[in-house]
């Protein structure tokens, strides 16, 4: 995710970090969490489009299978069933298949 994470920061016109010295010569980039959770949410939409995920979801496929289908971690599977609103759904589509419930 990390490298359409990136291309998310370019499209979305968010300035570059920048670099800033702490104490005993460290140094640290500023963060904007915004800027950072708009370019995650935009990314994972990019890698996981919801009009592919909708059909899987409704059908109960086991985050793990989304996964390897979107070749993407489980992780991020998890986070746009959340973000989308469909977790509820997605749990009782899981219930109604009789599998067990991998959404943490």
């Amino acid at each position: 995710m990390t490298l359409m994470e990136e291309i998310s920061h370019l499209h979305l016109g968010h300035a570059p970090t920048k670099l800033r010295s702490l104490a005993d010569g460290i140094r640290a980039r500023d963060y904007n969490r915004e800027q950072e959770e708009e370019a995650c949410g935009v990314g994972a939409s990019a890698l996981i489009p919801w009009q592919g995920l909708y059909p899987l979801v409704t059908r109960g496929i086991p985050v793990e299978e989304l996964a390897g289908r979107f070749d993407v971690t489980p992780q991020l599977i998890e986070y746009r069933i959340k973000v989308t609103g469909a977790y509820r759904f997605y749990q009782s589509r899981l219930a109604a298949n009789f599998r067990s419930p991998v959404l943490r």
